[in-house]
């Protein structure tokens, strides 16, 4: 499956449409849900720049503009662009909280130094933060707090078609949750599946574990993920799934010390690229002694 061009839009069903993510600066996928009733946008964007980008694509489209907006989680990358958007927007609580943490922060290019320093920030978001937003937009960046807070779930009635916002976790961010369009069989997935960024090495937990079964438990058919320019068929991810899942118990079986042995057991089932992307940081959370019995 080729990679589809950054920025750019599709509909993806019916009701969705999907704004591509972009590698150069690690802006994430923005989506609109558009129903008779209303268009719910999920994300907020990396930056105002990015956001309107995607507003302008769905005028261009004749595509109703959103009257509300959700959240996957706090990171910058996903929030950044609130400024140009003047409707409401729903997150998840501990998202909320981030964000008021984050709204006392200086993102010049002094204060990402310190941010850094202090382990607030890693390199990896300084950097691409820095290609984002110059110096200016950065000390006026004005975060707020979303209109709306819920815990667990929450549900959009858009008319012909909803959206269940349901809190999933994860190692990448505890805030994490998915958007699940049940009429398109569409699941919105952010960052939720990814293996930590703001804790270096980055690795993957046991927890893990309990979001596949989290993500199990949707009938979706396409999976929209919050880095990746393409959809990810259902058959592929399930495969993922499997391979995380017989990936730990592997390990449980022969430990970590002969790699080799892991990923020739593995390969047994599973292609190789797949068994070395997701068993470096699965490996890595066990020598952090976070996966451990």
């Amino acid at each position: 499956m080729t990679d589809l061009p950054p920025c750019t839009l599709h509909q993806v069903s019916d009701h969705v449409w999907w704004f591509t993510p972009d590698s150069r600066t690690d802006r994430a996928s923005l989506a609109v849900v558009v129903g008779d009733k209303g268009t719910l946008m999920l994300e907020l964007g990396a930056s105002p720049a990015h956001t309107r980008e995607f507003l302008q694509a769905l005028k261009d489209n004749n595509i109703p503009q959103p009257d509300t907006a959700v959240l996957t989680h706090w990171h910058w990358d996903h929030s950044f662009g609130m400024e140009a958007l003047d409707i409401p927007f729903t997150a998840q609580r501990e998202t909320a909280q981030h964000l008021q943490r984050m709204a006392d922060y200086d993102y010049s290019d002094d204060g990402l130094d310190e941010l850094v320093k202090h382990g607030i920030e890693v390199e990896f978001t300084r950097d691409h933060m820095m290609i984002e937003l110059d110096d200016t937009q950065r000390r006026n960046l004005k975060l707020r707090q979303p209109d709306y807070i819920f815990d667990e779930t929450h549900h959009y009635d858009l008319g012909n078609v909803t959206c269940e916002v349901v809190h999933v976790g994860g190692d990448h961010s505890a805030d994490s949750c998915v958007m699940y369009i049940p009429q398109d069989k569409v699941l919105f997935m952010g960052d939720c599946f990814y293996y930590t960024v703001y804790e270096e090495p980055n690795h993957y937990t046991k927890a893990v574990l309990n979001l596949i079964q989290r993500l199990e438990s949707f009938d979706a058919e396409q999976y929209i993920e919050g880095h990746s320019n393409q959809i990810t068929p259902a058959s592929e991810i399930k495969g993922w799934f499997a391979l995380i899942k017989q990936a730990f118990a592997v390990i449980d079986q022969h430990g970590i010390d002969n790699q080799t042995v892991l990923v020739d057991e593995l390969t047994k089932d599973f292609a190789e690229e797949d068994v070395l992307d997701f068993l470096s940081p699965i490996i890595a959370g066990y020598k952090l002694g976070k996966s451990r019995q």
